[in-house]
Order: C-alpha cells, then structure tokens, then sequence
C-alpha cells in the first residue's frame, strides 16, 4: 500500500478546517489544528509534505509560523491563505516564509487542488538542507550579480554595500539585460519592478520560467498587493525590497540570494520548488515582445549547439 502524503492545515476557524479536510481528506493524510504552536509542535515530531496556513490567527500570524516552520522542517512546502489586501502578508511571505504559493480567500476550488498537488509532488521529490550557510560562495558566483537599473540609484547603493566594479553588471535598458544574458544569466538579478520602461513583472516572470536557478530581489513601493502575489506565484521572487532600502539591507538579501543560489548549483534538484505558474496577464506588451525575441535567440542557439 502506498503511503499518502502528509498535509497540516493550520486555520483559527474551524469551519474552514472542516472544509479544507472534507476537500482533501480522499486524496492525503490530512492533519488540522487551531492553534499555530500545536502546529509547530506536530512539525517537530513528524513529517508533512505540505503546510498550509491562514494569516490572520490570534496568536500567532501565517508569516510568523511559516518562518518558524522553515527553520523547524525546510522539506515541508509552504502556501499562505490570505486576502489580497494584506500587504504586509504579501512581502512576509516573500521575505520571511519563503512561500510556494500565496492563495487568495475566497479561494477557487479547482486551482487549490492543482496547486497543492503539484505542491505534494514537489515534497515528495526534493529535499532542502536545514543550514544553506554552509555553503561556501565562491568569487566566481560573487562575480554574477546584475542590476538592471535605468536611472543608476540602485547601481550606486550596490557601491556603497561593498561590491565593485568587477564583481556587478550594470544594465540600463531590458535589451541591454537580454544581450547579456545570452552569454550566461546572473546568480542574482535585482531590479525595480518599474523602470523607465514601465512595469518589467512580464521579464521577471518570463527569466523565472527560462532560468529557475537565477535568484531575483525585487525593488517595489508596496502598492500593488495584486502584483506582489504575482511575484510569488508567477515568479517565486527570492526577495522584494522598498525603494528607501540601505545600502546593508541590500547587501544582506544579496548575500542571502548569493547562498541559496550555491545550494541550488549544488543540487539542482532543488530548483523544482521554484516552479512558477503560468502568467495571468500581460503587463506590459512591449516588454513581452522583446522577452520573446529573447526567448526565440535562447531557443536558436541551444539547437544549433544541439
């Protein structure tokens, strides 16, 4: 008999848990509590490929668990099941729960299913260690950060944090980013989420699809909570940033995006957890066009070198 995969719900109303298990208690070994500590403790002492979490819970928010949870149990994958007004949930579970997927209350029935199975299939083949810092980064990885930036502020805040010349590629425009990348894509790409060019979320999901182990770190004045679930769902974004960040909170997610791109190069295997879906909208068309024509090149040259 084949062992069912382990699912924890984790909601402070019970009405919601009794649906959520009724809708999967067929197909998985469901598990549902309350109480976000009991929920801890049973990640503690057993094994769950997936964990799903509300945000608004009394004592203890999803972000809050979910960041707890990576450290107690990083196999098991995370989804938040929030609203698209909280803003704040958004960004914590960008920067802090390292989610899988943000799904909206009230959520599509269909797409939940989808998503949690393919969230089931990632668990069951993959690992990720508990300590990423064990790996060492190398010049060689260090030398492969890129900033596309138009207007040279997030260039010069790269500066002050500690990165010369040799070790940042600076692009001004997207054809420009996309010439370079022909040669060999950055371990970590930072960007603004608007340039000069307009809203660029079509390239970032776009390069997630082409290159799952290039890391991104989104710059952003937090006022799109729409776009921001975009960024986790449709292009699993490491990390999103305010426009006023400092130079030592850039460098810090830098460093971190630097880390866990060693682990991914160390195991490819992990890259499956970045696995985005299929873009909702187009943004912004002249920027999907040249994301083609990018697209096109890649596809071109791999198969003459085939």
């Amino acid at each position: 008999m084949t062992t069912r995969a382990r699912v924890l719900f984790v909601d402070d109303d019970e009405r919601i848990l009794r649906s959520l298990t009724l809708l999967f208690r067929s197909r998985y070994d469901v598990t549902s509590t309350v109480d976000a500590q009991e929920a801890l403790e049973k990640l503690r002492h057993g094994q769950f490929h997936v964990l799903v979490s509300d945000q608004r819970m009394p004592a203890m928010t999803g972000v809050e668990l979910l960041r707890e949870a990576r450290e107690i149990a990083p196999d098991t994958v995370r989804m938040l099941l929030t609203g698209y007004s909280d803003l704040a949930a958004i960004v914590g579970s960008i920067n802090e729960g390292e989610i899988f997927r943000f799904i909206n209350k009230p959520w599509d029935v269909g797409n939940l299913q989808a998503t949690l199975q393919q969230a089931v299939e990632i668990a069951c083949t993959t690992s990720a260690p508990k300590a990423d810092g064990i790996i060492d980064i190398t010049e060689k990885t260090l030398a492969r950060l890129a900033v596309l930036d138009t207007e040279g502020g997030l260039h010069r805040l790269l500066l002050q944090g500690s990165y010369d010349a040799s070790q940042l590629r600076h692009y001004t425009s997207v054809k420009q980013l996309l010439e370079g990348l022909q040669h060999a894509p950055p371990a970590v790409l930072v960007t603004d989420v608007t340039t000069a060019e307009g809203d660029i979320s079509d390239l970032v999901k776009g390069l997630k699809r082409e290159h799952p182990e290039m890391l991104t770190l989104v710059v952003t004045a937090f006022q799109d909570a729409k776009l921001l679930t975009e960024l986790i769902n449709e292009a699993q974004v490491y990390r999103v940033l305010p426009r006023t960040a400092s130079a030592t909170l850039l460098r810090s997610a830098v460093e971190a995006a630097f880390t866990r791109h060693a682990l991914l190069q160390r195991l490819p295997s992990l890259t499956r957890r970045y696995t985005v879906d299929t873009p909702s909208r187009t943004a912004n068309a002249g920027i999907s066009a040249q994301l083609g024509g990018y697209l096109q090149r890649l596809r071109a040259r791999q198969n003459s070198l085939a």
